[in-house]
Parts: structure tokens; C-alpha cells; sequence
């Protein structure tokens, strides 16, 4: 097992936590008074063999302690020791107002798909009084129709048709009479 990549995928997926009392329990085998250390040789160029001149070596220091990793360096010949991650309280917050804002996104997506379903169930309410309303005129001959009993028909398909266009704003398609 790759120690080293084990500690780098806790750091950059679960901001250092352990997941789990027996994941700390193994990585923290590893450790020795809450350091471990662990030393690559990175290979590069068209030189023949591995010399000086084409291979680099990088040390990596984990710090840990009972919860997580706190704090990982990388140690290079050319640029010394440097701080490569820390888990400090501005690290802390920031991650957790990501997940707020995470929380909050999923929130207004299963709120913006509950509202979309109830409009969409209008429409088809409508749908339904429309079609109550063509029924309605084609089941006798309009000249057996009052002058009162056409305008409120009339009525009735404008406010449909009002409403129709209403919720075809809010969910984003056309519908046309």
C-alpha cells in the first residue's frame, strides 16, 4: 500500500479527517510521535542512467494527530521545506461554508423541482378545464347558446388561457390556444 498517496487523497477528499476509527488507527501505524516521513526520487530527462543531473529527491512529512492529518510538507533540494497543506481554522471554515453552500444548492434544487412538479400538475388541471370547456360548446349547436352563456364560456377560456401562460413563464415552455 502507497502510504504516502493514502495521505494525500485524505487531505485533498475529507480536508484531513479520518473517516473512520480503524482508517486512524492503520495510518496512524505509520506514524512515529505523530510524524511520518517518506522520501521519492523523481526521475527526469534523456540521460543515460540515473545521475545527479536528471533525478530530484522529494520528502514528504506528515503530521497527525488522533483525528487527522494537521499538516503536510514537502521538503525539495532546490526550495527547502514548504508548507504544502495545513489544517488551520480558516481552512476549517472554508470548508465548511463549501458544504453549507453545497447543503443550501441541494436545498433550492429540491425546491425549484417540488414547485416545477406542482406547476406542472396546474397545467394539466387546466388542460382539463379547457377541454371540459370544448366539450362543453361542441355538445350543441351554437345558435342554441344564450348570448350570456357564450361570454361566460369566453370567459372562461380567456382565464385558462391566463393562467396557462402564467405558469408557461414560471416553468419555461410556450402554450398556445
Amino acid at each position: 500500500m502507497n502510504v504516502k498517496k493514502a495521505l494525500l487523497s485524505l487531505v485533498r477528499h475529507n480536508a484531513g479527517q479520518f473517516k473512520s476509527e480503524k482508517q486512524a488507527n492503520f495510518l496512524l501505524s505509520f506514524f512515529d510521535n505523530g510524524q511520518y516521513v517518506c522520501t521519492s526520487s523523481l526521475h527526469f530527462g534523456e540521460y543515460k542512467g540515473r545521475t545527479s543531473r536528471n533525478t530530484a529527491s522529494v520528502t514528504w512529512i506528515f503530521y497527525a494527530d488522533e483525528k487527522g492529518i494537521t499538516k503536510v510538507c514537502k521538503d525539495t533540494h532546490s526550495k527547502g521545506t514548504v508548507v504544502h497543506w495545513e489544517n488551520t481554522p480558516e481552512y476549517i471554515s472554508m470548508v465548511e461554508n463549501k458544504n453549507a453552500l453545497s447543503d443550501l444548492r441541494k436545498a433550492l434544487q429540491a425546491k425549484s423541482t417540488a414547485r416545477r412538479a406542482d406547476l406542472y400538475k396546474r397545467d394539466a388541471i387546466l388542460d382539463r378545464l379547457n377541454q371540459d370547456n370544448l366539450n362543453l360548446v361542441l355538445s350543441k349547436p351554437v345558435h342554441e347558446f344564450s348570448l350570456d352563456e357564450l361570454n361566460e364560456i369566453n370567459q372562461r377560456f380567456l382565464r385558462i388561457t391566463n393562467l396557462k401562460n402564467k405558469i408557461s413563464d414560471c416553468v419555461g415552455k410556450t402554450w398556445s390556444v
